[in-house]
């Protein structure tokens, strides 16, 4: 006679405890099963408890391949009606089987699910695992079919065989069979069953308990090919086309299988594995099957279609990053400048891409009155005609150093011209903006006068485009607050910061260039806002320090420039760099006196919670970007900027959510006032209608009494000739 149930186990003996396992199985309160038994090692039957030879019901078979091959074998040996799939990482409640007898009578169901629960090894501690069923998707009627659920049919339960029962015969019909991947396994078997069952039952009984070394939804991929999971999401959508219900649950398909990637993504545990992951992920099978291609609204998960997209944007950016960095940092000197006397100023400017700028830039700094100067103009790669309008007024100008470079960066360039300068001053000036005809002039005048290493002023700053003038005021470079003409350079970046008008931009200040070599100043390579820790630097640690309430500078404020462009990574992960570079150099200012130290404090601070702030408001794609950093750099980036972001905009999300409950409660508070205010007028209404009632009634009454006691009427018409 066959058994009702067989149960299909593959004994691997990684996390699972076998005599646990058989036990909970030979235990059953239902006794009519069979359970196959495979192993893949010769020894394996050595391990068993002895009992499981004198128990008919047990068989055992040596066979290779893993728990996939093991229960595909079991599909075609078993003898039951109905199929369970275990390892020996599984151990079944006692009543498991009573419960599939139930179903199986009461429904004839093709799959049965049930409640499961996990064992921490780790903390050695059992916790509930709600996502095995979840039974607040569970439509009403049972049985059910995907039709019934089509957006949650994939989600109501994980992939885990163990917390379901198949039906044989099914499974048989329809060619369900497990992949024979090195992990992931189930993926595909188990939701193609999910897709074709006719008749769906469920029970929220936990049945079955599963050891993983820590409780949770997110499992490491275990052993083998890290990319299983991306074989298992292809195929599954091969079947779902296969059997022509992919259109009726791609929707539920995709939000599966993103799912699916999220948790692989976060799960694994190595760097090599991540990064083969993700050129898997940007192969072109994979991106085949468009799973990020679908509108926003199309997303039932959208949170894990943002993890999904943002891991993707984080390789494109850390590779290029990368590479980047890893560019050769030399240089060539098309031109070197041929004026032999002592030059006062170097002038030094970075040039990417400005060639409706270049000319307006370079011919404010040739006609400055001040003539002992170079100009040190570097091409950092540029794709348009910049180099021409360089090599045009080099051509017209002896004074004119040109350097060319790959597209390093801002920062790398003005290294480079750093490294060329003779002037006893530097200045920096950026190649689409503007310097007043007299300013290197009048700010040379002051520094020899008073010995000073940094002379700092104004500018003004002007919009094209129609850019949008809330980005930048037009104010944003006037210093409105009084400060000393001459002073220390930590007094007066102190003053500064304190009246909030310390600026940044190295286009605002002349400096001595042997003060900057002595403190060993330069520009970070490869990231934005790279002038906050150089100018802080370069004006706290000035021994005499000037500031001319002059705007000398004009600054054009145009579109996509690094000032107006929208935020991104790169804003976030600058300012960390930035507040790192500070944070390095605050020993410098051992000898200041508190107050002092505590304003560069202050400022280094201010660079990480801006850091901090940006991260939080990144969309969903940017957010990760960190994660593929290098080991240690992500560790203290997380550490320092990503996880309080990620807790700052949790506390946004949840004071936006009482808001808004707030305001709901408000409005249901003023919608409950003016219903009572309604049935007040109507009970008014009401009371004024019964009072005339009563008066008519009364009325009636005493018409009824006089006609009463009058009697009878008789009433006497006479008709004319005419009939009327």
């Amino acid at each position: 006679m066959k058994p009702l149930v067989s149960i299909v186990l593959s004994l691997t003996g990684s996390l699972g405890d076998i005599k646990a396992c058989l036990e909970s199985i030979r235990s059953q309160t239902f006794s009519d099963f069979e359970a196959l038994l495979f192993y893949a090692d010769a020894g394996g039957a050595s391990g068993l408890p002895e009992w499981v030879d004198g128990d008919k019901r047990f068989t055992c078979r040596q066979a290779d391949g893993n728990a996939a091959s093991h229960w595909n074998m079991g599909i075609t040996l078993a003898r039951g009606e109905y199929l369970l799939f275990l390892d020996d990482s599984v151990a079944l409640a006692g009543n498991a089987l009573d419960a599939v007898k139930d179903e199986a009578t009461a429904h004839g169901p093709d799959v049965t699910l049930f409640g499961g629960e996990q064992y921490s090894v780790h903390r050695q501690e059992l916790s509930s695992a709600g996502f095995m069923l979840k039974t607040a998707y569970l439509p009403a009627n049972s049985p059910f079919c995907a039709e019934d659920i089509p957006r949650d049919i994939f989600f109501v339960t994980s992939s885990d065989p163990w917390t379901k029962a198949f039906r044989r015969e099914f499974l048989i019909q329809n060619n369900i069979l497990f992949q024979e991947l090195e992990n992931t396994y189930d993926f595909c078997a188990v939701y193609t069953s999910l897709a074709l069952a006719e008749r769906v039952c469920a029970s929220d009984k936990v049945l079955a308990t599963q050891r993983v070394w820590d409780a949770g939804e997110v499992q490491p991929c275990g052993t083998g090919d890290p990319c299983s999971f991306i074989d298992a999401s292809l195929a599954f959508f091969v079947s779902l086309k296969k059997h022509g219900c992919f259109e009726a649950l791609e929707r539920a398909a995709v939000r599966a299988v993103l799912f699916l990637t999220a948790c692989r993504l976060k799960a694994t545990t190595t760097e090599s594995g991540l990064w083969k992951m993700i050129a898997r992920l940007r192969s072109s099978d994979f991106a085949a099957l468009g799973i990020l291609d679908h509108p926003n609204e199309f997303y039932l998960g959208k949170e894990n279609r943002a993890y999904v997209a943002g891991m993707l944007v984080a390789a494109e950016w850390n590779e290029h990053h990368a590479a980047w960095l890893a560019l050769p940092g030399d240089y060539s000197i098309e031109r070197r400048a041929k004026s032999s006397e002592r030059v006062a100023v170097s002038v030094i400017i970075p040039m990417f891409n400005v060639g409706p700028y270049a000319d307006e830039c370079l011919a404010s700094i040739v006609g400055q009155t001040l003539r002992n100067i170079e100009i040190i103009c570097v091409d950092d790669g540029s794709t348009d005609d910049t180099i021409d309008h360089i090599r045009y007024f080099a051509a017209e100008d002896d004074r004119v150093t040109v350097i060319r470079q790959r597209n390093l960066g801002v920062s790398v360039a003005r290294n480079h011209a750093l490294a060329e300068a003779r002037g006893r001053y530097i200045y920096f000036m950026d190649g689409d903006d503007v310097l007043r005809r007299n300013a290197l002039e009048l700010l040379v005048e002051l520094a020899d006068k008073d010995a000073l290493d940094c002379v700092l002023f104004d500018a003004d700053c002007f919009h094209e485009n129609k850019c949008e003038k809330s980005m930048i005021g037009d104010n944003r470079y006037h210093r409105q607050a009084e400060y000393p003409t001459i002073s220390r350079g930590i007094e007066l970046f102190r003053a500064m910061r304190g009246k909030g008008e310390f600026l940044v931009s190295p286009c605002l200040y002349l400096t001595r260039r042997e003060h900057i070599e002595r403190w060993g100043l330069s520009f970070h390579r490869g990231v934005v806002h790279e002038d906050n820790a150089f100018s802080t630097l370069n004006v706290a640690l000035a021994r005499r320090c000037g500031y001319i309430r002059e705007p000398l500078f004009v600054r054009r404020v145009r579109a996509n420039s690094i000032m107006t462009k929208h935020e991104s990574f790169d804003n976030a992960y600058g300012y960390y760099v930035a507040y790192r570079d500070l944070d390095a150099r605050l020993d410098d200012f051992s000898d200041c006196t508190d107050d002092e130290r505590t304003a560069v404090f202050g400022m280094a601070i201010r660079l990480l919670r801006s850091s901090r702030e940006i991260q939080s408001r990144l969309p969903g794609e940017q957010r990760n970007v960190y994660m593929l950093l290098p080991p240690e750099e992500r560790y203290w980036y997380e550490r320092d900027v990503a996880l309080p972001a990620e807790w700052k905009a949790g506390m946004t999300d949840r004071n936006t959510k009482m808001k808004d409950a707030r305001l709901k409660l408000e409005r249901y508070r003023r919608e409950a006032e003016d219903a009572r205010r309604k049935l007040n007028d109507t009970q008014n209404q009401l009371r004024k209608s019964q009072a005339q009632n009563k008066k008519l009634t009364a009325r009636l009454n005493r018409v009824d009494q006089t006609t009463h006691k009058l009697g009878p009427v008789s009433i006497r018409v006479t008709l004319g000739e005419d009939g009327c």
